[in-house]
């Protein structure tokens, strides 16, 4: 009885550990992810492709893969839709925070860089939109260490503004095997 039990837990135990961003692993091919996904994956260019995961986060509208012919999946964007805000970024801000904290139950603590260039005129906080918009603010989180969990280099969360009034979430996961795919791409020079 003990021995069922024990390999339950690690049959339990090795399904958490391998969760995986939406389900998706490092590595697998079209058709893997098009058996993960919703309807049809649709090619946009290179190597990027929009699907519906089926595992799916609320939050988020959009999700890219990053797959390589040779090397499979090694990367995913997922994005929030585009919201509207005051220019004092109240909700994008809020929104950030709120993610920020529910990923770092998955991967610790992120290094949050929330800075304006020092050369800006527009420091006062009325101005925080505009700042963002025009590229002279960032406010991103990023989980970087070598021992994230799901064969991940990189995870990263950023507010993008598509105008002074409105904003949306990014979200990105970088493989181990991005390097090998950015490698062999960079091998033509």
């Amino acid at each position: 009885m003990k021995k069922y039990i024990l390999i339950l837990m690690i049959g339990l135990l090795s399904s958490v550990v391998f969760a995986a961003p939406f389900g998706f692993t490092m590595g697998m091919t079209l058709k893997e992810i098009a058996k993960k996904c919703e309807g049809k994956v649709e090619h946009l260019e290179d190597d990027i492709y929009l699907v519906k995961p089926i595992k799916s986060h609320p939050s988020f509208t959009q999700y890219n893969v990053y797959v390589d012919k040779k090397k499979g999946l090694y990367g995913i964007k997922a994005a929030t839709p585009i919201m509207k805000v005051n220019p004092y970024g109240t909700e994008i801000k809020g929104e950030f925070r709120s993610m920020k904290d529910r990923i770092s139950k998955t991967y610790g603590e992120p290094k949050t860089i929330d800075k304006i260039d020092p050369n800006s005129i527009f420091t006062d906080d009325k101005y925080w939109m505009y700042t963002l918009n025009e590229g002279a603010r960032h406010l991103v989180a990023l989980w970087k260490n070598d021992s994230l969990a799901d064969n991940l280099i990189y995870v990263g969360l950023g507010c993008i503004a598509d105008s002074p009034y409105s904003a949306h979430l990014l979200l990105e996961y970088n493989f181990k095997n991005s390097q090998n795919v950015e490698d062999d791409q960079d091998s033509v020079f």
